[in-house]
């Protein structure tokens, strides 16, 4: 079970967004805690905001009081709203709000049922409840949880490599579906390159293409996002990035590749040499069973060949630790000419396409597309509820300007 907290300063944002489930009839609420109960039985966002109204005028100096919190079971969990509501409320007790206010929303939108609860971290007093080691206190929660309802843990699921494993769906929503998959990348893993940014989106079948030219006379530089089929190729028109998020445009990743660049040098990866020395051993020559042990371990291996099936390109992307690497950043020992001549013992020459250089998708050859999505980013927030929030604030400025004017 995955559970996520987004922390936010909109109460009536996020009640809205789970109301319009509500009203679609793609979610239902489960149950609430400390409410004010209305007469005809109908939890209307109205007479929710008021139940937290107390909590929130008492708030002393809490900037983002409002907690967002999902409850995101493995997709094999079948579970009875009973369930539910018990494992909802031993979460919310556990955690230190078991006499908070707080609304239980089951979404039912997507295949994997998934709980929202809305609550408030300001106590009656004003004074917030402490968070100290609040993520490491929610993951020993679930992992009791997990135990407590026989539900699937990702350390003993030998299937935990397809926990949520998503791949963009051309019959559905393509925009909104780039949208979800490019904010949980671009939120949750550390990569320091556009091709390991790349690698990540084409195990979700995306590609990101860098755009440059000149028009009336000024330079421009962008980003489109076209979804890709299993071989790589191209099965939709491209969206630029400006119509997703400011957070996968051009500008914003460079920031990022220059930040996440400083961040994996100082980390020690070891543990994940180790795990790869290891696995190579035991693939005995094959590195079709090399990408199996490795994605047994929740790491993704991508290979990339050229024409002559000749490799040129190793990424590593370690789904433990969030972070993508090239074989050379790990080790000399796991550069892509390395891996050549450890699995094409024949071919002892640099491949051609070698040199830094990226070839078509007709030349790539994609190993290990064992990527578990979460609609929910690194701080909990949904992009879909993300968008929508931002959505409601470009309406109240559009709004508020109107005033001014008037």
């Amino acid at each position: 079970m995955i559970a996520n907290i987004n922390k936010s300063s909109k109460l009536l944002n996020v009640l809205i967004y789970n109301q319009k489930k509500v009203d679609k009839g793609s979610a239902k609420i489960l149950f609430v805690n400390n409410m004010i109960e209305p007469k005809n039985g109908i939890y209307s966002v109205g007479l929710c905001q008021r139940s937290f109204e107390p909590f929130l005028i008492a708030n002393q100096k809490t900037e983002y009081p409002i907690y967002h919190i999902s409850l995101n079971p493995h997709p094999k969990d079948i579970l009875t709203d009973e369930q539910y509501e018990q494992i909802a409320r031993d979460y919310m007790n556990q955690l230190g709000y078991g006499e908070q206010p707080y609304i239980v929303y089951k979404h039912e939108d997507i295949e994997r049922h998934h709980l929202h609860i809305v609550t408030t971290c300001v106590q009656s007093n004003g004074k917030r409840i402490p968070d100290h080691y609040e993520k490491l206190r929610s993951k020993k929660i679930t992992d009791e949880l997990e135990m407590k309802f026989n539900l699937h843990n990702k350390q003993s699921d030998p299937d935990v490599q397809t926990f949520n494993d998503f791949r963009l769906d051309t019959k559905g929503d393509i925009k909104k579906q780039i949208q979800r998959i490019t904010l949980y990348v671009v939120k949750n893993y550390k990569f320091s390159t556009m091709a390991q940014y790349r690698a990540l989106l084409e195990g979700y079948g995306i590609t990101v293409d860098e755009v440059n030219g000149n028009a009336n006379g000024k330079d421009y530089r962008g980003l489109v996002y076209t979804p890709i089929n299993r071989r790589g190729k191209k099965t939709g028109h491209p969206i630029k990035s400006s119509k997703i998020h400011a957070l996968v445009g051009a500008d914003s990743l460079q920031k990022k590749f220059k930040k996440d660049r400083i961040s994996l040098k100082k980390l020690d990866p070891s543990d994940l040499q180790q795990t790869i020395f290891k696995a190579i051993t035991n693939s005995k020559g094959s590195i079709k069973k090399f990408k199996k042990i490795l994605s047994q371990q929740n790491i993704s291996l991508i290979v990339r060949v050229n024409a002559e099936k000749r490799i040129y390109g190793i990424t590593f992307i370690d789904h433990a630790s969030k972070c993508v690497f090239n074989g050379s950043q790990l080790s000399r020992e796991l550069s892509a000419n390395a891996i050549e001549k450890i699995f094409n013992p024949k071919t002892n020459e640099t491949p051609s396409s070698f040199n830094g250089k990226t070839s078509s998708f007709d030349d790539q050859i994609i190993f290990g597309n064992l990527f578990p999505l979460f609609s929910i980013s690194s701080n909990g927030a949904d992009a879909e509820e993300e968008a929508f929030i931002n959505e409601m604030s470009k309406k109240r400025k559009k709004k508020k300007k109107k005033n001014t004017n008037q």
